[in-house]
């Protein structure tokens, strides 16, 4: 189920608020109100999170929204089903694309926890043999290979019931306060010398803080 998080971007999009402060409270509940649910078998965890958001007929731009009309394919391209799972070059998105609105929307999971729920351990990315293994300390228990991340997340059904989904979990969004979540810059991403087409400008980061990371240990299920 996912009524919590479909209400919430229900919100973003009827909202008066200006975006930054939207796209924080829509944050907080992909990093504390679920987590993905991949066959009953894995369970991700969001840890940060990076907005993008281009309206294909307004004011705002974002250049390097890979999801939209001329950027990869010449002409209109087929919005989104909010709540889709894009897996592209730099890792996965979640969507919340407004058809009605033309505006394209999602977020990149930047940061992330590996549950395997049947074994009953965590796993972590080990780059020496480019596999997801068992956390046993030592090191970081979140993953920030983005990329990586559509290893696990990946076999979407072509029919019947998904077997890849967003769960609500609302324990985790009790108590909830702004110093439990920090607005962050996008990773890697500069002005863009182009307003259309992403022309990074090397020596400028883009300002606007549209990331942000979970500060709080959240219960996992």
């Amino acid at each position: 189920m996912n009524t919590i998080l479909k209400e919430q971007i229900k919100k973003f999009y009827e909202s008066g608020e200006m975006l930054e402060t939207r796209m924080k409270d829509l944050a907080k509940c992909f990093l504390y109100g679920g987590y993905i649910n991949i066959r009953n078998q894995y369970h991700i965890y969001v840890k940060a999170v990076e907005f993008y958001y281009h309206e294909e007929d307004g004011d705002i731009k974002d250049p390097i929204m890979y999801h939209r009309n001329d950027y990869f394919i010449k002409g209109d391209v087929p919005y989104f089903t909010p709540l889709s799972f894009n897996s592209h070059d730099t890792g996965v998105d979640i969507t919340f694309e407004n058809e009605e609105k033309k505006i394209r929307a999602s977020v990149l999971i930047r940061a992330y926890e590996v549950i395997d729920c049947k074994k009953g351990m965590r796993l972590v990315w080990n780059p020496s043999v480019e596999q997801f293994q068992e956390y046993v300390g030592g090191k970081t228990k979140y993953n920030t290979q983005c990329l990586y991340l559509k290893r696990i997340l990946n076999g979407f059904t072509s029919e019947g019931t998904p077997d890849i989904t967003w769960e609500d979990d609302v324990s985790n969004l009790k108590e909830i306060s702004d110093k439990d979540i920090t607005p962050i810059h996008r990773q890697g991403v500069y002005k863009s010398l182009d307003n259309k087409r992403y022309k990074a400008n090397r020596g400028e980061i883009d300002e606007k803080k549209w990331g942000f990371r979970r500060e709080k240990e959240i219960v996992l299920q």
